[in-house]
């Protein structure tokens, strides 16, 4: 088990995809959420990308967030 600066204990760790057309968002948050423990398996900066994407690892959720 992992624990979190927050006092929160995680026991599995969050898969995610994560969409963000701006690479230096997008790169800063997986810098965020790979140190709070969470698994990035892929990331996309469009609209296809982020098809492709879940696609190959899908997700139990999604939130996406680009322009296209």
């Amino acid at each position: 088990m992992n624990s979190a600066d927050n006092g929160l204990v995680i026991t599995r760790r969050l898969r995610v995809v994560l969409a963000e057309d701006a690479a230096v968002l997008r790169d800063g948050t997986v810098e965020l959420l790979t140190a709070r423990q969470c698994e990035v398996v892929a990331t996309a900066g469009t609209a296809p990308e982020l098809l492709a994407a879940v696609a190959e690892h899908p997700p139990a959720e999604a939130r996406p967030s680009t322009r296209r």
